[in-house]
């Protein structure tokens, strides 16, 4: 399970958020890889563990 974060330390360096979605889909991953693309309904449970 990957998180997908801007790590924006300026409100201008969040436009960079689609490079990094870009470098995950090169590696393969899709949504249900990515702990950030679900729901709260559905990270909850895996928080909890």
């Amino acid at each position: 399970m990957l998180g997908i974060s801007t790590d924006a330390h300026d409100i201008d360096h969040v436009r960079f958020q689609d490079l990094r979605v870009a470098v995950a889909r090169r590696g393969w991953l899709e949504a249900g890889d990515v702990i950030n693309t679900r729901p709260l309904d559905g990270l909850r449970p895996w928080l909890e563990k």
